[in-house]
This record gives structure tokens, sequence and C-alpha cells, in this order.
């Protein structure tokens, strides 16, 4: 499998030592900031090769960074921690660099909630720097998980969750790699968690809450209509919901693409990143 070169940082100690690793264009004032979902952590989607070939070549750094939720450990943390790690890294960013820098978020699966958090919780001096984001297969957890588990085992696990006198209990572990503590499986599967932000079974206002104060940021939605974690039915009608509690987004869609658009092989992946590429530059100052 082709590797990826680059230059590997340390972005913070405080409160946990965090690495990020830094390709494309090494040392561009114009950062692409990649994020990938629950379990993923570095080249967590099929494109990001090509993708980091794509801002080589318009002169665009991509970063890739493992927070204290990447891989398996996003069970026993928040948003608020993502966000927390995602501000840390920009600001170090800005101190490597020297100077101001742009910034682009691609959020891809849970990425995708950390992206809309960041943009609403995250300090205004770091808030600024963001001239786009991009929400690739922006999806439910807990419409997921529904079609994993059937409703009994779904329901008697939020019960547990709820009952622990100790928010910070495992009490599940999920895929059998990834304890998950009460407070999360809430946030993850409980209908309103702090995780929830793209269920089609939300009204018109409750995505609007979730997801209006996104209209201060060039956004665009990037919809695998044959994603596996999304119920059947919800496309293609549940794109012009999104796109409407963000006004002024834009939305792409792939025909057949699963959730990392890993297929339709090859096709899924360069239509996203032409279209990333292209969106980018529309939010990016010169």
């Amino acid at each position: 499998m082709q590797g990826l070169k680059g230059e590997l940082h340390e972005f913070t100690r405080s409160p946990a030592p965090l690495q990020c690793f830094e390709s494309g264009a090494l040392g561009s004032k114009k950062l692409v900031v990649f994020m990938g979902g629950l379990t993923d952590g570095l080249l967590a989607c099929p494109y990001i090769r090509s993708l980091s070939a794509e801002c080589a070549a318009e002169g665009y750094a991509l970063i890739q960074p493992v927070f204290r939720s990447s891989y398996c450990q996003f069970g026993t943390g928040t948003l608020d921690r993502d966000v927390e790690d995602l501000t840390n890294l920009l600001f170090w960013a800005q101190s490597n660099r020297q100077s101001d820098i742009q910034v682009s978020l691609i959020g891809h699966s849970t990425g995708c909630q950390i992206s809309v958090f960041f943009c609403q919780t995250a300090p205004q001096a770091v808030r600024q720097l963001v001239k786009s984001v991009i929400l690739q297969s922006p999806v439910s957890d807990r419409e997921a998980f529904g079609l994993e588990h059937d409703k009994d085992f779904v329901s008697n696990l939020l019960q547990k969750a709820r009952s622990c006198e100790n928010s910070s209990e495992i009490v599940h572990t999920l895929y059998g790699i990834a304890p998950l503590t009460a407070t999360r499986t809430l946030h993850l599967f409980e209908k309103y968690g702090l995780d929830d932000m793209f269920s089609s079974d939300l009204t018109d206002e409750e995505l609007r809450e979730r997801l209006g104060h996104m209209d201060d940021f060039h956004c665009l939605f990037v919809i695998a209509l044959g994603d596996q974690y999304v119920p059947p039915n919800v496309y293609p009608d549940f794109c012009t919901r999104l796109i409407s509690a963000v006004h002024g987004s834009t939305l792409f869609t792939i025909e057949g693409a699963d959730h990392s658009l890993h297929k339709p092989k090859d096709i899924a992946t360069a239509a996203f990143v032409s279209r990333a590429v292209e969106f980018m530059k529309e939010g990016f100052l010169n």
C-alpha cells in the first residue's frame, strides 16, 4: 500500500501529548484539517492520499491530527474534549507559522459533529481562522446504532447509562474494542444527545437549532447516497432538509457511495476530492 510522505509534529503536551501529521504543501499558511469518525486515526478514508496530492498542487498543507478521542478512545470523552484538542491544534499552527493562517475543516462521520460543535463553542480567536467547513457523510450515530441493534437492546443500554451514579462508568464496549462511558453513551445514542445533530427524525426547527450557527461559515454537505449507516428512504429528501438548516450552504451528493467513499472504487474518491478542492478555493482568501 502506498505511503504518505510528510512531517510528524507534536502540537501540545497539555492536557496530554498529542501529534499531527502534515503533508501536502508543508509549512503553508493555508491549512486543511481532516478529522475522521469513531475508531478513525491517520489515513482514515481512501481519499486522503489523493487529497494530500491535490493540496500540494494548490499550495495547501493537509493536517491529520491525533486527538484524545482518536482510534478507540472516543468513548471516554466528549465533543467538548475534541473541541479543546482542535483549538490547541490551531493555536499551535498559528504559532508554528508565526503568522496568520487560514483553515478549512474537513469532517468525516463524527468529524462532522466535531466541526459543527467547534464552530459553535470554540474561542472566537480560533473560529475566525476557519474559512470553510466540509461535512463528508454527516450521519446520526443514534440511527446507525438502531440499524445494528434491536430496540430492546438500545433501550436497556440507555436505561443503564441513565441510572449510573458515576457518569464516567463504562457501560458498553462498542464493536468489542471501544469502551463507552455512561455520558458518551447518552451523547451518542439518546435522542437530543450532544452528538445528535444529523438524525432524520429531528424536526426542521430542531435541525436549525443544532446547525443554524453554521450560517456564518462557508459550508458544504457531502452526502454518500449509498451510506450503510443511514436508514432506508432517508435520502435524498433529508439532504434538502440539511441544507435548509444551514442558510447559504451547498450540497454535493455521490450516487451509490458508501460511508467512507470506498465504493464505487476510485470514482467516489475522485468526485469528492475534486469538489472539496474547488470548494476550499472559494473559501480561502488570496
